[in-house]
């Protein structure tokens, strides 16, 4: 057990590097080639925020296991919610005042409504996989679009994305880190899949719990800790987008791989149990950060961290003893 344990340890230390070098290198070509900083925060850190998540997916998809590839995506997401931002309000409460939070926000239940209702029949095929994508391109279309009409006063994850933007360098050199990063933490997702499948098989666990657990808890690592790193330097919009964007690439990229892989079976478990504390946790999230009055116009406190930390808590141990049942 133990060398699957310390290859499982270094394929998340793998990629959460690679993972970062990869948003790093896209960001710098990105700038380089004059995209606009916000641009660039909701698409390209969206995605690499992730992109852990995504090449996992692809991996596991790849050697036909579409059980831990939807396990980790909708386990990244609880997790992403609950945990990273629960623990990121702890250190710190989360003033949010971004007017593109408003329309994140909502857009991210919208994003939850559609995957659920890909997969209430416990399958996904390639046609569900491209109409997760269409959904994907249509919501960071209509936030490109309010951030376009956003003037830098009214919109501070403007100023925040453009504080946060890598030096200007020349593109062939964002381009060697860009590639060097996409190869780090594609050799790290095949690390991960492979030793998390062998700890699965002596622990006795199915792939799904596996991925709702362990492989989403190390795939938001990288995430956790950008998210601790903006707090501390009061970027509370952006540590709130971030997460928001991450999870909508989860819930619409991620779990389209799958099923365009080919047909895959969901679990459903999934949908029963996991996918109601997903959606409860988001709603949750918006209640703090609205205040009651519509999103943008509020904050998460350390007691509203502490409060879906503690339902993340109560997760894991009902998937302790589900398992032990089992």
């Amino acid at each position: 057990m133990w060398p699957a344990v310390a290859a499982l340890c270094g394929g998340f230390i793998l990629l959460a590097w690679g993972a970062n070098r990869l948003v790093f290198g896209a960001s710098a070509v990105a700038r380089a080639l004059g995209v606009p900083p916000l641009l660039i925060g909701l698409s390209v850190v969206g995605l690499g925020s992730a992109s852990p998540v995504l090449l996992v997916a692809v991996v596991a998809s790849w050697h036909g296991n579409a059980a831990l590839a939807l396990g980790t995506a909708v386990g990244s997401s609880i997790t992403n919610i609950a945990l990273v931002l629960g623990a990121a309000a702890l250190v710190r409460p989360l003033e949010v005042n971004s007017r593109l939070l408003r329309w994140e926000m909502p857009l991210l239940l919208v994003a939850m409504l559609i995957s659920l209702m890909l997969m209430i029949d416990f399958s996904l095929d390639l046609s569900d996989g491209l109409m997760l994508w269409s959904g994907l391109l249509l919501i960071m279309a209509c936030l490109l679009s309010v951030g376009h009409h956003s003037t830098t006063a009214d919109e501070p994850m403007t100023r925040e994305f453009a504080a946060e933007m890598p030096p200007a360098m020349p593109v062939a050199r964002a381009l060697a880190w860009l590639a060097g990063g996409l190869v780090m933490a594609l050799t790290a997702a095949v690390l991960v899949v492979w030793s998390g499948i062998e700890l699965a098989r002596m622990a006795v666990i199915s792939d799904t719990v596996l991925g709702l657990t362990v492989i989403a808890f190390g795939s938001c690592l990288p995430l956790l800790v950008i998210s601790i790193t903006g707090v501390l330097r009061k970027e509370y919009d952006i540590v709130v987008g971030n997460v928001l964007t991450a999870t909508m690439f989860n819930l619409l990229a991620v779990l389209a791989v799958p099923g365009m892989a080919g047909p895959a079976d969901v679990d459903p478990d999934l949908v029963t149990y996991y996918y109601p504390v997903m959606m409860s946790l988001a709603a949750v999230v918006w209640l703090m950060a609205s205040g009651g009055r519509g999103a943008g116009a509020g904050r998460i406190s350390r007691i509203g961290g502490l409060g879906v930390l503690a339902i993340y808590a109560g997760y894991l141990l009902f998937l302790y003893r589900i398992t032990l049942q089992a």
